[in-house]
């Protein structure tokens, strides 16, 4: 299908045509053959799948350019490239080295290749290269630096305080009020390290604990004589239940607001036997948290803190 009045003529025969895409011919075809799916003039659409369909859920798999017909640009897929603090690349998934985000790829205008001798005010394509992503997070001295593109396509850096982004999750967030004033940022930022980078919603079960919520934790498993002989006579003894801690009122991390017990959330169910845990657990110790997966005398993984001993809390250091 030639269009009249758009498609570029000459000898031979243009084959790079709409945004500088190659245009099949072959079978009669009449597609245009953009990097990662083809799109159809016939109908003004794609009918394949964009493939960064998961990173941009506002919109819809087929849509172009954001459904920005007349002056938008079609991204091609990955944009940034992962490096580390001597300016190297690494891979994607190198959370431990990963200290910034590089753009990789050239910019063109309408097709045209722009270089630093053009005098093209704004270029309005670009051409991502290989083994790049469409968005990318770095965290440091509180805050989050988002990498990503504006809605031309061409990149943006964003720069956030953590004490002012919401997580996913609004139990979550309430729950992180709660906490000491100098955790609350760690916790934070553990919940949104999973979700950015991983995938992974995590909720907050626990946070700051009561007294009285501890002793009623402890008498899961217990009964009412064994809660008797540590003085806990008003406490109500629930020998069917699991034990889930050896901790009476006062003497949990959680009481002091500096811990916290987290679940991932799957299909809106908490999934205790995940098998991310330990994932999730160098997750937090990225986020500058002690993690309870490394405790050697009760292994508890849903468990962070900030790795102060209960000795010091009780002493007010």
């Amino acid at each position: 299908m030639n269009l009249a009045g758009i498609e570029k003529k000459g000898t031979p025969d243009h084959k790079f045509q709409f945004q500088g895409q190659e245009k099949q011919d072959e079978f009669e075809l009449g597609w245009i053959s953009f990097k990662w799916r083809n799109h159809d003039p016939s109908i003004g659409r794609f009918f394949n799948i964009d493939p960064l369909v998961e990173e941009y859920v506002y919109n819809g798999p087929y849509n172009f350019a954001e459904n920005r017909v007349i002056d938008g640009n079609e991204l091609e897929g990955l944009e940034w490239v992962p490096v580390n603090g001597d300016g190297q690349t690494v891979e994607a998934d190198d959370y431990d080295n990963i200290v910034s985000y590089q753009i990789s790829g050239s910019y063109s205008y309408n097709g045209i290749p722009a270089n630093s001798s053009s005098s093209l005010v704004s270029p309005t394509g670009f051409t991502p290269a290989e083994g790049s992503i469409a968005k990318g997070f770095t965290y440091q001295n509180g805050q989050r630096t988002t990498y990503s593109t504006n809605s031309e396509g061409l990149p943006m850096i964003t720069t956030e305080n953590i004490s002012d982004i919401d997580t996913w999750d609004t139990a979550t967030d309430t729950r992180i009020e709660t906490l000491n004033a100098e955790f609350q940022n760690t916790a934070k930022e553990i919940i949104l390290r999973a979700n950015d980078r991983h995938g992974i919603q995590l909720r907050i079960t626990q946070a700051l604990r009561t007294n009285e919520e501890q002793n009623n934790l402890y008498a899961q498993g217990r009964t009412q004589t064994q809660l008797n002989n540590v003085g806990l006579n008003h406490v109500t003894a629930q020998p069917n239940a699991q034990i889930v801690t050896n901790a009476r009122g006062g003497q949990s991390l959680h009481n002091y607001g500096v811990a916290i017990d987290v679940v991932p959330i799957v299909n809106g169910t908490a999934d205790w036997n995940s098998t991310e845990w330990n994932n999730i657990g160098e997750i937090g110790v990225r986020a500058g948290a002690s993690w309870g997966g490394n405790w050697t005398n009760f292994v508890d993984l849903p468990h962070f803190d900030t790795g102060q001993t209960l000795e010091e809390l009780q002493n007010g250091n």
